[in-house]
């Protein structure tokens, strides 16, 4: 008896992005116009967001967590939001085992 293989997945939806990091679809949509990120769509125009695409919107969440909108906009198209946010709000320890250390520019 063969043993099939599963095949990781490639894409995620709205839906299933917006329940993992306690928003609403219609937050998702408005962080894809106002900052930027382009979201692969099907066939039928259904969004459906790669792992890069969710790590982007995990980060911008966490933005709006502690900026409005213009600043968030601002820090994330200046790519300084991970530095930001690692000074606001580090990562606990349990975060940073087996966790590469980033350079910052």
């Amino acid at each position: 008896m063969t043993q099939e293989k599963e095949v990781p997945r490639q894409y995620w939806k709205i839906s299933d992005i917006a329940r993992a990091l306690g928003v609403e679809t219609h937050t998702l949509r408005s962080y894809e116009a106002q900052f930027g990120i382009g979201i692969h769509r099907n066939l039928r125009g259904q969004r459906r967001y790669t792992t890069t695409q969710i790590g982007q919107v995990a980060l911008i969440v966490r933005l709006m967590n502690y900026f409005q909108m213009n600043a968030a906009i601002e820090i994330y198209r200046n790519g300084k939001a991970e530095l930001i946010l690692d000074i606001i709000d580090p990562p606990s320890k349990e975060q940073l085992v087996g966790t590469p250390m980033r350079v910052y520019p």
